[in-house]
């Protein structure tokens, strides 16, 4: 299995073995954000890998996608704020698995 995709009541997660551009886990943490979510701390892809990945998947929402990012990028603020989410864990509505 190389990626998972969980449908959640907060949206789809992606659990990946490998980003496009990037690469495995250990190349990925070296810039990965922390956010606690109901209690927990979690680690998703720093902003400027994701620019990166998009780019490197080259379709187009993910080129307009890049677009919104630097934007986000150039006024995200050099302080890291705490964010947390709400109380309860997300609901899985779907698991859908790919080879791909």
């Amino acid at each position: 299995m190389n990626n998972l995709y969980l449908r959640t009541d907060w949206g789809v997660v992606d659990i990946l073995s490998t980003v496009a551009g990037i690469g495995d886990f250990e190349k990925l943490k070296v810039h990965a954000e922390s956010i606690t979510i109901a209690g927990k701390l979690c680690r998703l892809i720093g902003l400027e890998d994701l620019i990166k990945a998009k780019e490197a998947i080259g379709r187009d929402k993910d080129l307009q996608a890049v677009k919104e990012r630097r934007v986000i990028a150039a006024k995200k603020s050099t302080v890291v704020k705490k964010r947390t989410a709400p109380w309860r864990w997300p609901c899985v509505k779907e698991i859908r698995l790919s080879e791909n």
